[in-house]
């Protein structure tokens, strides 16, 4: 007992000698370059960044809300990004997301659109190039889409907000990138965006959801 907290106070003793040592330093400056322009497709409404390509640099996924496209740009990991490369997609695209869904190691794309599609898939030689896309119906107009294991069993699942029956839907990812609807949740008017994250620290994905024209956020934490 004695050697146990004679041990903690020599522990705290050399934390505060090194304490001591260290020299007061002003904060770092906090600044941004200009701008550098990327084009994309017409009215792009949601941006995702992730390594699409496996070289272990983001790249930025697109939603193309006019053009109907997903546009990927691949990064060169210096700051910079390659010509954006176009994918046909479902309607009206107004919701991104990034995640490895199918379990094979390279980060897929998620999309919300007036039917949710799951998923477009890197190529499996790497080189940022998507494969085709799979299809999931889902509510009417999502307008949000996250990804997180919501269900405890190591697999990235969906949530996706409908603004048109205010709900925010959970579905279930069977490790393949196969989902099934497991839950619907009430909102309140016309959610919009919807986060995934730990919000009360018991390793369970929570969720958080805008809703556009409440002025609110519903919050519905993991049982």
């Amino acid at each position: 007992m004695d050697r146990v907290g004679g041990g903690t106070h020599d522990g705290l003793q050399g934390e505060t000698r090194r304490r001591e040592g260290r020299k007061e330093r002003p904060p770092a400056p906090f600044a941004f370059k200009a701008k550098v322009d990327y084009p994309t497709g017409e009215m792009p409404r949601a941006l995702a960044a992730g390594d699409l390509d496996g070289d272990g640099f983001a790249d930025l996924a697109v939603a193309n809300q006019k053009s109907n496209s997903v546009s990927v740009l691949l990064g060169k990991g210096n700051g910079k990004f390659g010509e954006k490369k176009d994918y046909v997609v479902g309607s009206w695209p107004q919701a991104i997301a990034i995640g490895d869904v199918d379990g094979d190691r390279q980060n897929d794309v998620v999309t919300g659109e007036l039917r949710l599609e799951l998923p477009l898939r890197p190529a499996q030689q790497g080189g940022g190039e998507l494969a085709e896309k799979n299809d999931v119906a889902t509510a009417d107009q999502p307008a949000g889409v996250a990804l997180a294991d919501l269900n405890g069993d190591g697999f990235l699942d969906v949530a996706v907000t409908s603004s048109i029956r205010n709900t925010v839907s959970v579905f279930v990812n069977d490790g393949k990138g196969r989902f099934t609807a497991s839950l619907k949740l009430d909102t309140e008017k016309m959610p919009s965006m919807v986060a995934a994250a730990d919000l009360d620290g018991d390793d369970s994905a929570d969720l958080a959801v805008a809703n556009f024209a409440a002025a609110s956020v519903s919050v519905m934490m993991h049982k």
